[in-house]
């Protein structure tokens, strides 16, 4: 290889070193987005509505409700829930975020960190190593 393509090569791998994190945040940012879009198009499922009657027993304190699914993601939305009425109490009269919305936001916001932990794993068992 001629030392002047070798000067080129290392060149990009500079600079994609040098701008991964903005890439990645790019490559989040992205997934977030097209995750969010339509999200609150077709109503519940009975699985959500499970979901969501749980979730809206825990805002109450009865964690009792539908063992079947794990604490943490009915907690999650839970939260989220809270969080769209507050916001349709007040700020939101005029952009009500509906209960849909609401409910799956937890998993859009999981599933678009998603990319963090892959790059992370593939950097881990691959490297950061360029070639061409």
């Amino acid at each position: 290889m001629a030392p002047a393509e070798q000067n080129e090569r290392s060149a990009l791998a500079r600079l994609l070193e040098r701008h991964v994190l903005a890439a990645l945040l790019l490559i989040v940012a992205l997934g977030f987005c097209l995750r969010m879009r339509g999200l609150d198009r077709v109503g519940f499922n009975e699985d959500e509505v499970q979901k969501i009657n749980a979730a809206r027993a825990y805002l109450h304190g009865d964690f009792s409700r539908n063992l079947e699914h794990p604490m943490l993601l009915k907690s999650m939305i839970a939260v989220s829930l809270a969080a769209a009425d507050s916001w349709n109490r007040g700020l939101g009269r005029s952009h009500h975020i509906s209960d849909e919305m609401a409910v799956r936001f937890p998993n859009v916001v999981l599933g678009a960190l998603t990319a963090i932990v892959i790059f992370g794993l593939a950097r881990e068992w691959f490297g950061w190593t360029l070639r061409c």
